[in-house]
């Protein structure tokens, strides 16, 4: 098959203000996915919450989507300053990175000043996605400046279980104004009753795959796998044990897979269970010349002081793995090397190369809600599996961009 022919997944971010943009952000998602394409919100990880956790995130999000989709209608939206607050009020999304984006766009925006962000979340996702490069594709309400559409449209959005937003009708309404006036005119569609706004998404959609044929996106997108994979001929989907911690088969635990390793390669949250569950085994394995690999939520991370997830792992767990992690590293500093993301890993991933060339990785995985003991799913891979290699590639591509953790740079190791 061509190059060309193959129809591309492209990942669509969807942006605006929560409050009185519900149905709007439905009907968009809805025409995302009846596209083919993925829809990506922040509602997914937080209900529509905003904190200095949604910052990062908010990144991470924009950074791994293809395009990015804003609505804009009679609110601006929450202050990011003003919704952080306390010790964070002169935090700016963009001064945490300014060497890396020459302090954009503190010279260029004057709601930014002395470090301080005064633009809405909603602004600071279109700033951001323009700044590295994604293509931007704003949906406006005509009416975003009337009082009366304002009214029928908070009295619609009470009906549907909302907040009454009457009390914010003008706060921001300078900022909604001159943010809606500067917005990418290329890219730019409006709509005034929500009856025109499915046409509207079609329109957006069917701009975003025909920008997405230009040379300069050549590289965005997924490509999905082939569905004409004859299983049966090939033999490519092999039937896979899935297990728990609890009740697992005897060749998957870490006692018979360590043996005769040379490498072995951890990405998991903390880890605490397993560091401090095989911390003897592991000591046993370096002696013998094994190197060893960690990659683990920094515990400094914002994801562990807000709480991604509602039963997320505590500080102390986190304290206690890099407790156990500093022992290792001192143990033997040749063989033991640490690495540290500020994002929640999707999988626990194992990795083991026998001496004997045999490689193998063990998989448990995540979600947001349930299932965060030790039921949740296991499953053991071979170099030889179908999916092996995908997974072995999220290993080595997240410790290519994560940073190694120094014992030096903690006080208390």
């Amino acid at each position: 098959m061509i190059m060309g022919e193959i129809q591309k997944v492209y990942r669509c971010f969807v942006s605006s203000c929560s409050n009185l943009l519900t149905e709007e952000r439905q009907i968009l998602i809805n025409t995302i996915l009846k596209k083919g394409y993925l829809p990506i919100a922040m509602e997914f990880d937080f209900g529509g919450s905003n904190t200095t956790l949604s910052i990062s995130i908010d990144k991470e999000k924009i950074e791994n989507s293809d395009c990015v989709i804003i609505i804009l209608s009679y609110l601006y939206g929450e202050i990011i300053n003003e919704k952080i607050g306390g010790e964070k009020e002169t935090y700016c999304p963009f001064s945490a990175t300014a060497q890396k984006y020459e302090n954009y766009p503190h010279e260029n925006c004057d709601s930014c000043y002395r470090e301080t962000c005064h633009i809405s979340f909603t602004q600071f996702e279109y700033l951001y996605a323009k700044k590295i490069g994604k293509p931007v594709y704003v949906i406006v309400n005509d009416a975003y400046d009337s009082q009366d559409a304002f009214v029928a449209a908070n009295e619609k959005w009470k009906v549907l279980g909302g907040k009454d937003c009457l009390s914010l009708w003008g706060q921001g309404m300078g900022k909604n104004k001159k943010f809606i006036e500067s917005v990418n005119i290329h890219h730019r569609f409006s709509y005034r009753q929500i009856s025109e706004f499915q046409e509207i998404c079609t329109r957006v959609l069917d701009a975003v795959s025909k920008d997405m044929q230009k040379t300069k996106y050549k590289d965005f997108g997924l490509i999905p796998c082939t569905s004409n994979i004859d299983v049966g001929k090939n033999n490519i989907f092999k039937p896979i044990t899935f297990f728990n911690q609890n009740e697992r088969p005897a060749e998957t635990l870490f006692f018979e897979t360590i043996k005769n390793a040379k490498k072995f390669y951890l990405m998991a949250r903390t880890g605490v269970t397993f560091l401090t569950r095989y911390n003897p085994a592991l000591q046993k394995a370096i002696d013998e010349g094994c190197e060893c690999r960690f990659l683990i939520l920094n515990r400094n991370a914002d994801v562990i002081k807000n709480g991604r997830y509602e039963t997320s792992f505590d500080q102390r767990n986190a304290d206690t793995s890099f407790f156990y992690l500093g022992r290792l590293k001192k143990y033997n500093p040749d063989l033991v090397h640490i690495h540290t993301t500020d994002y929640y890993p999707t999988f626990d991933i194992e990795y083991f190369e026998k001496r004997d060339g045999k490689k193998m990785l063990l998989i448990q995985t995540h979600f947001l809600i349930s299932h965060l003991g030790p039921d949740r799913p296991m499953f053991m891979l071979y170099d030889t599996d179908y999916w092996y290699q995908t997974f072995k590639d999220e290993l080595d591509q997240m410790w290519e961009n994560t940073p190694e953790w120094r014992i030096d740079d903690e006080n208390c190791y």
